[in-house]
């Protein structure tokens, strides 16, 4: 069987930070990607809250989201921050696509296609029009990121911005990407496991 389009482009996405990052001759600037490097891969599994330990992140981090909202949303310290994972984690199986990275002192931008595989009647339910409740589906959503960091590489906190309407394309059985692609794919990026209190 074929490998799904989709996880073959979340297999280009840690690839390419991996790569930028050994490729980079500044060591603050490669500390930087090294930490988002880490920070996207868990990310996508359950140990998400070690994004935070104080290696990773500052102690007062501060996130600023338009996505899905009309406005921008601020999640202002590491309990708010915190609850803005909660939330994500309940949409579906979120991938990140397609991006395009430049890294300075201060932090990294970036232009990439967060994609969400999910159910055709969880779409429906949310009021999203759909012809197949059975279905599979990923919400496309073009996006602008911009992340802070601190002089020692620690992430101050993130920008996010949808920079057009989200796509919503029904998905051929073999392009789904289910959590347990992620687990595998995300594997060999993981850090031994935490042992700092988050």
């Amino acid at each position: 069987m074929s490998k799904s389009k989709y996880l073959t482009n979340v297999e280009a996405f840690f690839k390419n930070i991996e790569d930028t990052a050994a490729a980079e001759p500044n060591p603050h600037r490669k500390a930087i990607l090294e930490n988002y490097l880490t920070h996207a891969a868990l990310e996508y599994c359950d140990r998400w809250e070690e994004i935070f330990v104080p290696e990773r992140t500052v102690d007062h981090p501060e996130y600023h989201v338009k996505w899905g909202t009309p406005d921008v949303v601020v999640y202002d310290g590491m309990d708010a921050v915190k609850g803005f994972y909660v939330g994500l984690k309940d949409q579906g199986v979120l991938t990140d696509q397609d991006q395009l990275i430049s890294v300075n002192d201060w932090g990294f931008s970036s232009f990439l296609n967060i994609c969400i595989f999910m159910p055709g009647q969880q779409l429906i339910d949310a009021g999203t029009q759909v012809d197949d409740p059975d279905a599979m589906y990923v919400v496309k959503q073009p996006t602008g990121m911009y992340w802070l960091y601190d002089e020692r590489a620690r992430l101050i906190g993130e920008r996010v911005y949808e920079i057009a309407p989200p796509e919503v394309i029904k998905c051929a059985p073999e392009d789904v990407v289910t959590e347990a692609d992620i687990e595998t794919l995300i594997a060999p990026y993981l850090p031994a496991p935490a042992t700092a209190s988050v």
